[in-house]
């Protein structure tokens, strides 16, 4: 066998197996454990769906009167305290002594001199104050809010579920978490090389509907100049990244895992033992007139 031949039929697909594993493998890992906060628009779009978000969760008063929350629960903004305003009187005229200066009255310096407001200030309001009426600790219950219109966190997956659910497709929770299994089995099979070319076809169909999903409906790839399109880099690398896992688990499917896989080992042996025996019936056949072929 020439190397050319080798490289196409056993290196390659080595090489494709093991970035197809390694690329699908974190990315199916982290929409299956890790949450995303969601605004309160995809929030109520997935609850609508049945999808349990965590809220936040908000002290309450069981009880009591509705409205009135703890401060220890609450995150106020802290306020100061008001400005004392003291008007300006002028001082009574009164004749002092030569030192202490005529139309003035006499020093005294154990008088506390209040502060100087100036006049043309408007005065700060005073708000009162209003004293909480008293509470029972032991009745205070922290409760999630979980009200429409609220935001919410749930596994990263259902972003999935998000745009298949504005394409109006049937069970669009179904296919998250088939794309998400997807991606992390095929990938950790694709890595052992065990049913390889079953999980390369599975994985090309994902990057396909993601191509779909994403690149078209939300880039618009197809309504953009190509020449102008490479300026935007974000896009421009989510394009191409799902070309080429397409291409690459595609491959895979066509040509088989390689050498180094489970497929190779489990099932070549057996092919080896099925031409064997065939050879073998080949062999008595042309014996049975008593001559054998040299």
């Amino acid at each position: 066998m020439k190397f050319s031949q080798f490289a196409g039929t056993a290196i390659v697909p080595t090489l494709s197996r093991l970035v197809l594993a390694l690329a699908f493998m974190t990315t199916g890992y982290n929409k299956l454990s890790t949450t995303t906060q969601y605004d309160p628009r995809d929030a109520d779009m997935l609850r609508s769906l049945g999808v349990t978000l965590e809220a936040e969760t908000t002290a309450r008063l069981m009880g009591a009167e509705p409205g009135i929350v703890l401060a220890s629960f609450r995150q106020d903004d802290p306020e100061t305290p008001p400005t004392r305003h003291v008007e300006r009187q002028d001082p009574p005229k009164t004749t002092g002594t030569e030192e202490e200066g005529e139309g003035y009255p006499p020093l005294d310096l154990d008088e506390e001199i209040p502060p100087v407001v100036d006049a043309d200030e408007p005065p700060a309001e005073v708000e009162e104050e209003v004293a909480a009426p008293p509470v029972d600790p032991e009745t205070v219950t922290p409760v999630p809010v979980t009200t429409p219109g609220n935001a919410g966190s749930a596994r990263s997956l259902h972003k999935i579920t998000l745009l298949c659910a504005r394409q109006n497709w049937p069970q669009p929770v179904a296919m998250a978490w088939a794309a998400a299994l997807t991606e992390l089995v095929g990938g950790g099979l694709l890595l052992l090389g065990l049913f390889s070319r079953i999980w390369g076809l599975g994985l090309a169909i994902t990057m396909a509907v993601a191509f779909y999903l994403v690149s078209m409906n939300i880039n618009h790839v197809h309504e953009t100049n190509p020449f102008h399109f490479a300026k935007n880099i974000p896009n421009f690398n989510t394009l191409f990244s799902q070309l080429g896992l397409f291409v690459l688990a595609l491959g895979v499917f066509f040509t088989g895992p390689g050498p180094l896989s489970l497929d190779r080992l489990l099932f070549k042996r057996r092919s080896a033992t099925v031409d064997t025996d065939e050879f073998d019936v080949e062999d008595d056949s042309a014996s049975v007139g008593g001559a054998r072929p040299v």
